[in-house]
């Protein structure tokens, strides 16, 4: 089966900012021989548990977030959309303006924690989070 990650992505800045990233990501084609472009909204896999695009209002301007929620992925350095979603976040950080980039992995093991943040005005609004899960019996009522 392999080891497995949930991974949590976001990328957010002004509209117009936004808008021209995804359209010059998007003219670039499909990255690393993958079916679907990571920033298409009607990507199609099975560990994708949520895409959502919105805009919201920051300081009066317009802002827009591409977010992206996955679990039970194979998060590994030698896969094309790991790949993509890391470079993706460098070319953010070369960038000068509001756009940013975040994402949070947590592996299976305790301490396998990744947080990557990239952009000049980076909010940090993913960070991880540890709870107690009790999967033993139950008192019979």
């Amino acid at each position: 089966m392999g080891y497995r990650s949930a991974v949590a992505i976001r990328l957010y800045g002004k509209e117009e900012e936004m808008v021209a990233l995804v359209a010059s990501e998007k003219i670039k084609g499909r990255p690393n021989n993958l079916t679907s472009h990571p920033l298409d909204p009607t990507i199609d896999d099975w560990a994708y548990d949520g895409y959502r695009s919105f805009t919201y209002d920051e300081d009066g301007d317009p802002f827009m977030m591409i977010a992206y929620n996955l679990s039970q992925v194979k998060w590994y350095p030698s896969y094309g959309e790991t790949q993509y979603w890391e470079a993706l976040a460098e070319i953010v950080a070369g960038l000068k303006n509001s756009v940013s980039c975040e994402f949070v992995r947590i592996g299976e093991e305790a301490e396998d924690i990744e947080i990557v943040q990239r952009g000049d005005q980076c909010r940090a609004y993913l960070y991880p989070s540890s709870e107690i899960v009790d999967d033993g019996p139950k008192e019979a009522s």
